[in-house]
């Protein structure tokens, strides 16, 4: 008998890492962590489709932070998928169709910037994740 992948201990993991993730993208205008961003600055509604666009800024700092972060994010999502698909092309698409949702929800609940750089990155990020 073929023991199923989708165990409690998955469920209660993936469940817990899309909570992270919404709180994370979704709610920032409802709490601060530290210095990492003011909740009044997060209720803004704003569609960025220039890929790679604070590349142009004077600061080293946000690109790092902004890319590297939305990265970071989906990396934990793409194991934690991976553990559960066992390929990396659908937890990709996952990982793809997540971020989609949270720009879109984003944009339409005014709790954010839609970014076509948060899309990339933590896309890339799920792939990462699985490939890993």
């Amino acid at each position: 008998m073929r023991s199923s992948r989708l165990t409690p201990t998955l469920v209660l993991a993936l469940g817990g890492y899309v909570g992270v993730i919404v709180a994370l993208t979704l709610l920032k205008a409802f709490f601060q962590i530290g210095y990492l961003w003011l909740p009044e600055n997060q209720v803004a509604r704003e569609i960025r489709l220039r890929p790679l666009a604070e590349l142009d800024g004077t600061s080293w700092f946000g690109p790092v932070f902004g890319y590297g972060g939305n990265f970071a994010l989906f990396v934990p999502l793409g194991v934690l998928l991976f553990i559960l698909l066992r390929r990396i092309g659908p937890v990709t698409a996952c990982g793809f169709g997540l971020s989609l949702t949270v720009e879109t929800l984003q944009y339409a609940f005014g709790l954010g910037r839609s970014d076509i750089d948060d899309l990339i990155f933590n896309t890339l990020g799920a792939f990462a994740g699985a490939a890993f």
